[in-house]
């Protein structure tokens, strides 16, 4: 049988294939070589500590593509696909485009992806200079609630 795990001086447990996966004891630590992350368990929680506390190492969330979808620095800050919190600054997504007018769905949807119940959009038409507030609904499609004066 071929080998799938060994274990050096230092403790350090290398696993060739993990399709049984690993299964740790209660209040176990699990950590990276470089110390970018440690995993622990505790009681019933489970820890993720990254490895800084400037912002410059995150948990990234990916879907099968593999494409991130959603990530947490360490930080804080949270970025989705659609939305990116920071602090107290809520960034809403934000199109633009010279449209001549309201923003048609085909112009939303390629703007702000699928149409998502209350799925929230800016679109700055730049030819007169109008911003509108675009809204999905639960039907899935995209409308324009509101619009401002434009800058």
């Amino acid at each position: 049988a071929a080998q799938v795990a060994s274990i050096n001086s230092d403790g350090l447990l290398t696993l060739d294939g993990s399709a049984n996966g690993i299964t740790l004891a209660t209040a176990a630590t699990v950590k990276t070589t470089t110390g970018d992350l440690t995993v622990k368990s505790t009681d019933d929680d489970v820890v993720i500590v990254l490895g800084d506390a400037a912002g410059a190492k995150k948990l990234s969330i990916q879907d099968s593509a593999p494409a991130e979808v959603a990530s947490i620095d360490s930080n804080g800050g949270l970025i989705c696909t659609a939305l990116h919190v920071d602090g107290t600054v809520c960034k809403i997504p934000h199109a633009a485009s010279a449209t001549g007018g309201a923003p048609t769905q085909a112009e939303m949807a390629a703007a702000f992806g699928a149409a998502a119940d209350g799925a929230i959009g800016i679109y700055d038409d730049t030819t007169p200079g109008v911003l509108y507030v675009c809204v999905a609904t639960a039907a899935r499609t995209w409308c324009q609630v509101a619009t401002a004066v434009g800058l």
